[in-house]
């Protein structure tokens, strides 16, 4: 006679040890029967006529179900705030820190940490319709496009690295050529690589850069040849 399980009341073998719908342990009828059956895997009870075990079979599927994630709802294809946090490496729960701003360096007039003072100005429309203006100092100042020069024109690819250089001393202003592969030109005459002297609203030609020198020092103002 077939065991029927108390607990579904499912009809199973005669030897049976556990449901085999249920899995519920049946009463044992065969008291040399001290322990079941288990699977290879040693995890489930196996009824005496199974060949393998069936819930190991559904343990070894593997088709799982895709987890759901919830979007979180942006508006009109802009970020909101926790996506840019993340974006930015900090948790959406971190406290934002205000925005800082750097000043942005003047392409024309570079500051100087030396702490010499301001004489004159080269200023030139050559590559930009409002105009460039740089600072001419106290001592020498290299015109040209390396690094260290005052007078930097990077825009000029037939600039050299150190053109020309500006002098001014006892408040007299010169120029002189450093062997450039252009030349040095004020007021449409080349300069020599000794010097030329320089007065006020003269016209400098480097490369293919024009520029109108202008004397600000008040002594060099008053000794030279000022405009009006």
């Amino acid at each position: 006679m077939n065991q029927i399980c108390p607990k579904c009341h499912t009809r199973n073998r005669d030897d049976a040890v556990t449901c085999t719908k249920c899995s519920y342990r049946l009463a044992v009828v065969d008291q040399q029967v001290s322990t079941p059956r288990l699977c290879p895997a040693r995890k489930h009870p196996m009824d005496p006529a199974w060949e393998e075990c069936p819930y190991c079979v559904v343990d070894s599927d593997p088709v799982r179900e895709t987890p759901q994630y919830k979007e979180t709802p942006k508006s009109e294809g802009k970020l909101v705030d926790d996506d840019v946090t993340r974006m930015q490496g900090q948790s959406p729960n971190t406290p934002r820190r205000s925005t800082q701003f750097a000043p942005a360096p003047s392409p024309s007039l570079p500051s100087q940490a030396s702490g010499r003072r301001i004489v004159g100005l080269m200023v030139t429309y050559s590559w930009r319709p409002e105009g460039e203006v740089f600072a001419v100092y106290e001592g020498r100042n290299y015109l040209g496009h390396d690094p260290d020069c005052e007078v930097r024109m990077m825009a000029d690819h037939t600039i050299s690295g150190k053109h020309a250089a500006i002098f001014y001393r006892g408040q007299n202003f010169t120029i002189t050529d450093e062997k450039s592969m252009n030349g040095t030109f004020v007021n449409g005459v080349e300069a020599p690589i000794t010097g030329t002297s320089l007065k006020n609203y003269d016209e400098i030609k480097t490369g293919a850069t024009a520029w109108r020198f202008i004397i600000i020092e008040p002594g060099a103002a008053n000794g030279g040849n000022r405009r009006p």
